[in-house]
This record gives structure tokens, sequence and C-alpha cells, in this order.
């Protein structure tokens, strides 16, 4: 069934982004991509960027950004904190 996709998944509304050491170091070897342009929008920031802030600094909407950013965070570029929406608390 393709109705339910994505629905059981948890806002990233609510959930501050911030680079890791390891996004820094990879901050070098990305070019213009999508990954590099968050990278880039965090690294500029200096601090942490909930997920609107993000969208206005990459041009990313929302959406595009829910997709993209838990992949970033499981391959270590940045980190995840605070709730989503469901009251589940992120920490990755």
């Amino acid at each position: 069934m393709f109705f339910n996709r994505g629905r059981n998944r948890p806002s990233l509304k609510q959930v501050s982004f911030r680079l890791t050491e390891v996004g820094k170091g990879k901050l070098q070897t990305f070019d213009g991509g999508e990954a590099g342009r968050v990278l880039m929008a965090l690294e500029v920031a200096g601090s942490s960027l909930d997920l609107d802030d993000l969208s206005r600094q990459t041009g990313f909407s929302p959406g595009h950004l829910e997709r993209l950013l838990p992949g970033m965070a499981r391959k270590g570029y940045i980190s995840m904190s605070g709730q989503g929406d469901e009251g589940g608390a992120f920490s990755e």
C-alpha cells in the first residue's frame, strides 16, 4: 500500500540541526549539491538551525529537507536534537 507512506514518521518541525565535525570535514569535498548546500548553510550560521531557518538558507522546501536530513544525520554529517510532533525525542 502506498497510501500511508511516511505517515508514521515524526515531523522535523521542532528539531534543530547542527554541523558535526564529520560534516565540517565533508564540507571540504562536497560540491554545490544538495548536501553541500545544507552543510554550508549550517557552517555559515555557526549555530544550530531549525527546519524553517534551514529552508530559508538553502532555498529547499521544508518537505524536501525532511526527506534529505535524516540520511545526512545517519551518515554523521549533522546532528538533530529536539522533539517531533509525536512527542518522541530526537537525539541523533
